[in-house]
């Protein structure tokens, strides 16, 4: 059996703002420019922080049903969330505080792991429709990080997955936890 820290985070955010960009770069250290899911898809990455070994399962949710509902299977074993809009979308950042509510309702927690991320950063300045400080104001309410990326950056992208682990070993304390026996291994990307 692994020693690795098996963490299963979900990434929410409306369609388009970058969700499987950001975790393909910090999954396969490669930016996929135009891609879309029509179902979630789930990605595990072996790596190592903080001289800890980590299995992470990231589930990479489908636009279809990001602001419409939560499904049971976005809570059920879940240890965090990363929550993205689009820097350029005022729309998405409107969805990413709806998505929160709607955490903090299903789970019947106030304050659970979760990050917000501003993403596309690198798109020109005129084009930016939320500031940094409105993307923080935001987290801070809700006792978050934030952090304001683009998922064409290696280093910017993993330092979103090292921050949710940061919260949640943070929140849950330093337990080990231990890599569901019936994880359907069919969905998984292993890399």
């Amino acid at each position: 059996m692994s020693s690795a820290k098996y963490r299963k985070v979900v990434v929410l955010g409306l369609g388009g703002v970058g969700k499987t960009s950001l975790i393909l770069q910090f999954i396969k250290g490669e930016f996929i420019h135009d891609y879309h899911t029509s179902e979630d898809k789930y990605f595990t990455k072996i790596f190592s922080m903080d001289r800890a070994e980590y299995e992470l399962c990231v589930v990479d949710t489908s636009s279809q049903a990001e602001f419409s509902f939560i499904p049971p299977s976005y809570l059920s074993g879940v240890d965090g969330y990363i929550i993205v809009y689009s820097v350029d979308s005022l729309r998405s950042f409107h969805i990413a505080s709806g998505l929160h509510r709607k955490l903090e309702a299903k789970t019947g927690k106030l304050r659970m792991p979760v990050v917000l991320v501003g993403n596309k950063k690198d798109n020109p300045p005129d084009r930016h429709a939320i500031s940094p400080d409105e993307g923080r104001a935001m987290a801070d309410m809700w006792d978050a990080p934030f952090m304001e990326v683009s998922a064409k950056d290696l280093e910017e992208s993993q330092k979103v997955f090292f921050k949710i682990i940061e919260e949640i070993d943070g929140l849950n304390g330093p337990c080990l936890y231990h890599k569901p026996q019936n994880l359907k291994k069919k969905n998984c990307c292993i890399s």
